[in-house]
C-alpha cells in the first residue's frame, strides 16, 4: 500500500509538469519551433517513469491514477484552450 501511494504521488508531480508542458507545447507549437523538443523531453520523462513504475516496481494502477489526476488537473485549470 506504502509503495503504492509513493509511485502514485511521484507520477502525479510529474504528471502535472509533464502534462502542463506537452499540451502548453502544443498550443504555442506554430509561434515556437522549438517547443518539439521541450515536447519530447517531457515525453520521454514521463515514459521513462511509467517503464520505472510498471516494469520495475509493477504498479500500473497507481501511475494510471497519478497521471490521470495530473492530466485532468491540468486541462481543468483554465489556462488550456
Amino acid at each position: 500500500m506504502v509503495k503504492f501511494l509513493i509511485v502514485a504521488v511521484v507520477a502525479w508531480i510529474i504528471g502535472v509538469f509533464g502534462w502542463a508542458q506537452i499540451i502548453g507545447s502544443l498550443q504555442n507549437i506554430k509561434e515556437r519551433s522549438g517547443l518539439v523538443i521541450t515536447m519530447i523531453l517531457w515525453i520521454a520523462i514521463m515514459g521513462v517513469a511509467a517503464f520505472l513504475a510498471v516494469a520495475k516496481l509493477g504498479e500500473l494502477w497507481s501511475l494510471i491514477i497519478g497521471y490521470g489526476i495530473s492530466f485532468f488537473q491540468v486541462i481543468r485549470s483554465g489556462k488550456i484552450e
